[in-house]
């Protein structure tokens, strides 16, 4: 059964090649980003996430643009930040601000309940099967210096499994990626040489992923339709 794809976070590393890949491949996928930065000839569409009333308006308009009798929602998105929960230096105490906190709570997980709601709501009244593609990270098993993003990341684990017993009987399923540390520019750009080779060292395969990784993955999903509820990590074996 073939699938159109909604690709969300279509500019960042990792939803761009996942985009560029399905394409590549044939399949129909739409590309969704923030306003910001977004131009025609991106040829994406302008969607945020956060708010409920603009992903409402997005989906009304998917039976305009998808005709697969299949649909796939991949969300590509969500806010990396290292915040410690307290720090003192030259003396002086500092806390974990609630803000941050709040930013990235919302960017990787309130996403994710407002994007499923509504393409839940989509998927029923268009009468086809549906998945919802979430990000995790290995990051959800707890980092220091990381509170707010493990425990985002936690969250979308537990909102997969939660919501794959809810609306596996519509039809819908869910699942999470959760990859480990990625070649991507991003990666590159955050982590030094030396830190690169020690995380190689650590890896039983030896290597970074490849956004290929993350790009089939999603396809199997896709086509692997007795799995729901489920966490892939794609990290080379580096959390067994």
């Amino acid at each position: 059964m073939r699938s159109g794809f909604i690709v969300v976070g279509a500019r960042g590393n990792i939803g761009s090649h996942i985009l560029s890949h399905l394409r590549a491949l044939g399949h129909s996928a739409l590309g969704v980003d923030l306003p910001e930065g977004v131009s025609p000839s991106d040829g994406l569409i302008e969607c945020d996430f956060r708010e409920s009333d603009e992903v409402g308006l997005l989906f009304d308009e998917v039976p305009n643009l998808l005709s697969e009798p299949k649909l796939v929602l991949v969300l590509a998105l969500g806010k990396i930040h290292n915040e410690p929960l307290l720090s003192v230096g030259a003396g002086e105490l500092k806390t974990h601000q609630k803000q941050t906190w709040d930013q990235v709570i919302e960017s990787n997980l309130t996403t994710l309940f407002i994007g499923t709601r509504e393409f839940a709501r989509l998927c029923w009244n268009l009468r086809k099967p549906g998945l919802v593609i979430a990000f995790s990270s290995i990051s959800a098993r707890g980092n220091p210096g990381q509170a707010a993003y493990s425990s985002a990341k936690a969250g979308v684990e537990g909102f997969v499994r939660a919501a794959a017993k809810e609306l596996g009987p519509l039809g819908i399923r869910t699942a999470a990626i959760a990859p480990g540390y990625m070649s991507t520019n991003s990666t590159r750009t955050k982590v030094s040489e030396t830190r690169l080779e020690k995380l190689r060292a650590a890896t039983p395969l030896r290597r970074l992923g490849g956004e290929e990784d993350l790009a089939g993955t999603v396809i199997w999903l896709a086509e692997t339709e007795f799995l729901t509820g489920e966490t892939i990590h794609i990290d080379g074996g580096l959390v067994i």
